[in-house]
C-alpha cells in the first residue's frame, strides 16, 4: 500500500496495486455499476490486467481490506490507440496529438455510492495518471458514461484538466443490452476526453 494515507471526512484509505485476492470485489463493484454480465467483467479485468503496460488501483483501507473503489489505466502504443479509434471504441475521434505517441487510456473506475464525495476517486486519479506518466504516455483519453441516476467522470476528467472533444450520442448502441440505467438497449450518451501529459 502507498505510505500515504487519507482522510476526508469519516474515512481513512489509502491507494494501492490490484492485488489478485480484489477480484471479487472489484467484479461486485465493476457490476453494480455497470451492468454487465459477470463474464463481461471478468474477461476484462483479466485482459487489462494482463496485456499492455496496464495498472488497476484500488482504494482500500487497509493493505488487504475492503476495496471502496478501483480504477484501471492502460498505456497502448500507437497500434493498439490506432485499433481502437478505427473499432469505433471512441466515436472515431481525431486525437489532437499524434498517435505515434504513448497514449494513456483512462478505463473505467468506479467508488461505492456511500463513500462518493470523500476524495476516494481525486486519489485514484492522481496515481492513474501518476503511472501513465511514468510509463512515458504524452497524452491522455477517457470516456465519461453519461448517466442520469449519478455523478458521472466528466467532473473528474474536467478537474484534471481534460478537454472535451467529442460528444456521442448512443454511445453502446448496439453493444449492449444489459444497462443499468436504460430498459434493456443501453441509450446512455457518452463524452469523450483528451489532454496532454
Amino acid at each position: 500500500m502507498s505510505t500515504d494515507l487519507f482522510r476526508t471526512g469519516p474515512i481513512s484509505f489509502g491507494i494501492r496495486q490490484y492485488h489478485p485476492a480484489d477480484r471479487e470485489a472489484v467484479i461486485g463493484l465493476w457490476q453494480s455499476r455497470f451492468g454487465c454480465e459477470r463474464d463481461h467483467a471478468d474477461a476484462w479485468l483479466e485482459e487489462v490486467t494482463s496485456d499492455y503496460p496496464t495498472a488497476c488501483y484500488v482504494a482500500s483501507p487497509s493493505q488487504h481490506g475492503r476495496v471502496l473503489g478501483f480504477g484501471i489505466t492502460t498505456v497502448t502504443n500507437e497500434d493498439t490507440t490506432d485499433g481502437w479509434l478505427a473499432d469505433g471504441y471512441y466515436g472515431n475521434v481525431d486525437l489532437l496529438a499524434d498517435l505515434e505517441q504513448r497514449t494513456a487510456v483512462m478505463h473505467i473506475g468506479v467508488t461505492r455510492p456511500e463513500c462518493e464525495g470523500e476524495g476516494i476517486a481525486t486519489e485514484l486519479w492522481k496515481r492513474r495518471l501518476a503511472h501513465a506518466r511514468e510509463h512515458d504516455a504524452a497524452q491522455a483519453i477517457g470516456t465519461s458514461w453519461r448517466r442520469s441516476d449519478h455523478i458521472d467522470s466528466s467532473v473528474l476528467f474536467e478537474k484534471f484538466g481534460f478537454e472535451s472533444i467529442k460528444e456521442v450520442e448512443n454511445y453502446y448502441e448496439g453493444d449492449r443490452e444489459d444497462c443499468s440505467d436504460c430498459d434493456g438497449q443501453c441509450t446512455c450518451n457518452a463524452t469523450v476526453y483528451w489532454r496532454e501529459l
